[in-house]
């Protein structure tokens, strides 16, 4: 919802500003169709990864926080939203928690994330199900819409 691309560089700019990651690395920007959700608009979709020595359920907060201050309505599951913040993994650990779950319990199933992940991560190795981001779109039967936005880098922002 609202200004899809100022909410994404002001989120990188947010996480990189924090000086608690490393590294960070930014795909380009994807337009994609809402999926397991009803919506008549188009999603803004990116991955970034980094490293750092902040433990995952520190870098949850931070990111709730960052979702907060961008107006997210944390009350909804599934929603039209200004703002949606994800630990997809964290290396190959697997954690499972009330609050937490690495790796991100859907993103073998979501093209909209495997497609930015492999143009900047192509050889991580899912820590569960031991695949590659390429091999993981290959295994998902349904159609889906997604495009590269051209001519908008934001690995610039950081």
């Amino acid at each position: 919802m609202g200004d899809r691309l100022h909410y994404l560089k002001s989120a990188i700019n947010t996480l990189a500003g924090s000086n608690l990651f490393e590294n960070i690395k930014v795909s380009s920007v994807y337009e994609t169709g809402p999926q397991d959700m009803d919506s008549d608009n188009d999603f803004l979709n990116l991955a970034l990864s980094c490293t750092t020595e902040i433990p995952p359920a520190d870098i949850l907060d931070l990111i709730k926080s960052i979702e907060r201050e961008f107006g997210r309505d944390q009350s909804q599951v599934y929603h039209d939203r200004t703002l949606d913040i994800d630990i997809l993994a964290y290396g190959d650990k697997v954690i499972r928690t009330y609050n937490l779950a690495i790796p991100h319990l859907k993103m073998h199933e979501r093209p909209f994330v495997l497609v930015p992940l492999s143009e900047i991560e192509p050889d991580f190795i899912h820590p569960v199900i031991k695949l590659k981001p390429e091999q993981m779109l290959g295994k998902i039967n349904k159609k889906y819409k997604i495009k590269k936005v051209e001519g908008i880098r934001l690995d610039g922002q950081i």
